[in-house]
């Protein structure tokens, strides 16, 4: 039997319970309706799941609790997954059961997916399997990547604090990142020696400095058990094949995660994990030659090291990846309108100095029609958050016309709309940005060749007005 497991917060108590968007697709298989069954009031519930920062139960979820008894700050809430019957139940202090449960989560954790033969009389955690700690349901390699203001990195920094906890570190790849970075480098370093007199003299040694990539397969040998990511930002604005080496070899991975084949290392490397395995016990270094031979002369990626990467295709200044780099990742495309909510009907600005507004998704959608009709490919149209969240929901309406001024009109005059300004702009607007600013000022929507039409938000709206007129 499959069981999440959720710790009550006293935001829990106030509001509408949140849940993890990975427990979504992987304890509830992505479903936003459906149905649970009280365990203690043996009556049933419809429950949606209201998309958010955080997806959250909606519904009768309320009331469902409340039929179960209520929920108060650090009461556990119970979901027992059989084939597609799903319970819930909620677990007080005075359970015989609470301890031995709360004891599974660990620091801040407050969910958790395991799976039990039998949680009615448990006073022990031999039946209980929790997810193993390395064993992360997610490809060991994966780009997100889709057009700017996707969510990319954020979705990607989701996905790491819920399956990584702190054990991960995050790179960003530049056009003058090198394998030195990376990998790692000797250098020099003064240091201050006393000299056959007694007098403090200056003098210059080397030592080996790791990149972040051997720094974190590192960890990973020394602690097997332990899942650890290393998030590069960015992959494709470097020159990969440069920054990866001989590393690139050790991306093939075998079905349990672990680097198919090995490459031999250079002495410095060599001679500087010996140095970093010193303090290690017994038994971490006899699990680290088991990976890397007795004399420490051959490296692998090990299986709880993950890599997970963003690119973005638009950008100028990016380099292609080799067919022979990509086939080694999982690609998931993150859609251009991902991320939305109802809260974006409440994201508007000002149109004209008369203070009209226009609903800043609406406007996105239209601009975003019009680069289609140019041919413009979708990775380079526009997403949700190319004007970041923050921002939006400062709900400063002639701010957010000045930003979507600067942003949204430079990247479609200079960058993805240049070879199409007279199809996208009135002729008139087009001689400099300087003309194109100013009539967007006087009335953002009438610098277009095409007609603005409402979308779906000011229909949405407009149907509520005429409700309430009537």
């Amino acid at each position: 039997m499959e069981i999440y497991l959720r710790k009550v917060f006293k935001h829990d108590t106030t509001h509408e319970v949140s849940v993890k968007t990975d427990i979504v697709r992987e304890f509830f298989d992505d479903n936003t309706y459906f149905t649970i069954l009280g365990k203690y009031s043996g009556k049933s519930f419809n429950v949606t799941i209201n998309n958010a920062t955080d997806p959250r139960f909606g519904g009768e979820f309320k009331s469902l609790l409340k039929e179960e008894g209520d929920i108060q700050i650090d009461d556990l809430i119970l979901f027992y997954k059989n084939k597609t019957k799903i319970e819930l139940e909620i677990i007080k202090s005075k359970d015989e059961r609470y301890r031995t449960l709360f004891g599974l989560f660990k620091g801040s954790e407050r969910h958790i997916i395991f799976t039990t033969d039998d949680i009615n009389n448990n006073d022990d955690t031999k039946n209980i399997t929790q997810k193993p700690n390395c064993d992360i349901p997610k490809p060991h390699q994966r780009i997100f990547f889709g057009a700017p203001g996707t969510g990319k990195s954020h979705k990607l920094n989701n996905e790491a604090e819920y399956y990584f906890k702190n054990d991960f570190e995050r790179v960003t790849f530049h056009s003058n990142y090198m394998y030195s970075n990376f990998i790692g480098v000797f250098k020099p370093f003064p240091v201050k020696i006393e000299d056959n007199v007694g007098n403090i003299v200056q003098n210059i040694t080397y030592k080996y400095v790791p990149g972040i990539l051997l720094k974190m397969i590192l960890k990973a040998l020394k602690e097997p058990d332990k899942p650890y990511l290393l998030i590069i930002e960015e992959i494709n604005r470097a020159n990969v094949s440069a920054v990866f080496g001989e590393f690139f070899q050790l991306l093939d991975r075998d079905k349990e995660g672990n680097s198919e084949y090995h490459i031999n290392i250079s002495e410095d490397i060599r001679i500087y994990i010996q140095e970093e395995i010193q303090n290690c016990t017994d038994e971490q270094i006899k699990q680290i030659k088991e990976k890397m031979g007795e004399n420490y002369d051959k490296i692998i990626i090990p299986e709880n090291l993950y890599i997970w990467a963003t690119m973005n295709s638009a950008d100028q200044g990016v380099m292609p990846l080799d067919t022979a780099f990509k086939r080694r990742w999982d690609f998931e495309y993150i859609d251009i309108d991902n991320g939305i909510d109802d809260k974006f009907k409440n994201y508007k600005f000002e149109i004209s100095k008369d203070g009209n507004t226009v609903n800043w998704n609406d406007f996105r959608v239209f601009v975003n029609d019009i680069l289609s009709e140019c041919r413009v490919p979708e990775d380079k149209l526009i997403g949700p958050y190319f004007i970041p969240k923050h921002i939006l929901e400062k709900q400063d309406f002639k701010e957010l016309s000045e930003i979507i001024a600067n942003k949204v009109l430079m990247y479609l005059y200079d960058d993805v709309g240049r070879a199409h300004r007279n199809e996208i702009f009135k002729q008139e607007n087009t001689k400099t940005f300087s003309s194109l600013r100013k009539a967007f000022n006087e009335n953002a929507l009438s610098i277009f060749n095409k007609k603005f039409e409402n979308n779906i938000f000011k229909q949405e709206l407009n149907e509520e007005d005429l409700k309430e007129s009537e």
